[in-house]
């Protein structure tokens, strides 16, 4: 009856752990942390959200090993609800962007950034179904996009998006399908 939990790094075997104490053990300075928009799996209760945290290299060579899953298949939901989105693991290094294979050894250099881009977990029940106040709330509070709203949820918001557009969002929950496969 509640959403996924938020923000959790079970599907890697990397701990969420604090950047003050990873930057202390670790020769490394956390770039962005936060969380990924649209990452969860729609429902009537949404997955839980999925986190970025991008890794800058403070020396170098270093050498990385990647064992990581849901790179193809992300978690699936249940009873009608959405996936969601896939894991990505991409490098920065010299001002390109390369996306990681799932598995794979790495040498990187001082100044490379690795960025790990989580999976969220995977919805319950149809998203349809979801109270569009809880959607609204999502949308306000970063976890979803407007268009993700309209498109997986079948909800409107009025143009300042400060409430929930009833006539619109009934209108979209007559024709809006599946979310993600």
């Amino acid at each position: 009856g509640k959403d996924g939990v938020d923000c959790v790094s079970w599907p890697w075997n990397g701990g969420n752990h604090s950047i003050e104490v990873l930057e202390t053990i670790a020769p490394v300075e956390i770039e962005r942390y936060e969380m990924r928009e649209d990452s969860e799996g729609a429902g009537r209760t949404r997955g839980g959200m999925g986190v970025i945290k991008d890794y800058r290299m403070l020396t170098g060579p270093v050498d990385m090993q990647l064992g990581a899953d849901r790179f193809k298949y992300p978690a699936f939901g249940l009873e009608g609800g959405g996936s969601s989105i896939p894991e990505a693991i991409v490098l920065r290094s010299d001002g390109h962007e390369t996306p990681l294979a799932s598995k794979g050894q790495h040498t990187l250099s001082e100044g490379d950034v690795i960025s790990v881009r989580m999976p969220g977990g995977g919805g319950l029940g149809r998203a349809t179904e979801r109270d569009p106040s809880l959607v609204r709330r999502d949308v306000r509070l970063g976890y979803v996009s407007r268009e993700r709203a309209r498109t997986a949820y079948g909800v409107e918001l009025t143009a300042d998006g400060a409430a929930v557009d009833r006539d619109a969002t009934s209108r979209l929950r007559g024709s809006v399908g599946s979310t993600r496969p």
